[in-house]
């Protein structure tokens, strides 16, 4: 067998456990039903003004509204301008995920 026959038996093995882990979340649908939408924690307030490009478009997906963008709106090729990333929102996660080399395939 190849590498690639573990690699799928693997795969499998993951998807039945995650399905014999799977349970029922209880809730109450009067307090889901009276949640906010509100996307508001999504926008992050800034010291200074940032570049159009940000408050046009990035701040748009940000917030997912980038629906309501119009093509011509982005770039031609596709990418963003470089430092964008300063300007979105970002949170700190609790831990750092560290790759097993010893397990990775590619």
């Amino acid at each position: 067998k190849s590498k690639g026959d573990h690699i799928v038996g693997q795969n499998i093995k993951a998807v039945d456990a995650a399905l014999n882990e799977l349970r029922e979340v209880k809730y109450s649908v009067a307090e889901w039903a009276a949640a906010s939408s509100s996307e508001e924690c999504y926008r992050k307030p800034r010291d200074e003004a940032p570049p159009a490009y940000v408050t046009e478009i990035l701040d748009k997906v940000q917030v997912r509204e980038g629906t309501e963008l119009k093509v011509s709106q982005l770039e031609p090729d596709g990418c963003v301008p470089v430092g964008q990333t300063a300007y979105a929102k970002r949170g700190v996660a609790e831990c750092i995920p560290v790759v097993d080399m010893d397990k990775c395939i590619q």
